[in-house]
């Protein structure tokens, strides 16, 4: 694999199961998640994505290239600005 594509942003949304049963859903990976899947692939390039669509999110796009640059992976990053396109 020569790319992916990470959901980051650690999005998580409060469910309920019942009037008592309240849990968190983890929607996409946070900045720690999203670098170790670039580690478990063996990532060249990751295209981090989904990071700031709405208030959910608990991790920012810094955490994550925060993450890879204590790596060296900093030029792995692929960001796409928004409304922008990338031939893939």
């Amino acid at each position: 694999m020569d790319l992916s594509i990470i959901f980051v942003g650690n999005a998580t949304t409060l469910l309920s199961a019942g009037p008592r049963l309240l849990f968190g859903l983890t929607a996409t990976m946070d900045g720690a998640q999203g670098t170790g899947l670039v580690d478990l692939l063996r990532l060249p390039r990751a295209v981090p994505v989904h990071y700031d669509d709405y208030t959910v999110f608990a991790s920012p796009l810094g955490e994550f290239r925060d993450r890879m640059g204590r790596r060296g992976w900093a030029d792995r990053i692929v960001e796409i600005p928004r409304g922008e396109t990338v031939a893939l």
